[in-house]
């Protein structure tokens, strides 16, 4: 299994590939990501968008494909137990 694949958006392939498999995947804000080496079904419909296992690897994949250095969010820890 990959980590992660890219799809073409025109009609919710994205959105619908990833519900069927349980995946996690998004269709970008338009323009995010360049169209330059696809050929479109639809000039104004069509986006790139991230499937991929973890949710984690969506947000590297569309850093990737939007030529933005990823930043990983920061861990947060929660203390259980005795306050003071």
């Amino acid at each position: 299994m990959a980590y992660a694949a890219v799809g073409s958006n025109t009609g919710g392939s994205v959105q619908i590939l990833s519900a069927l498999n349980g995946l996690p995947g998004f269709q970008p804000t338009a323009s995010r990501v360049s169209m330059k080496w696809v050929l479109p079904l639809s000039e104004y419909l069509d986006s790139i968008g991230p499937l991929a296992a973890l949710v984690e690897c969506c947000a590297i994949m569309d850093a990737a494909l939007s030529g933005e250095d990823y930043v990983a969010p920061p861990k947060v820890i929660f203390y259980i137990g005795a306050s003071s």
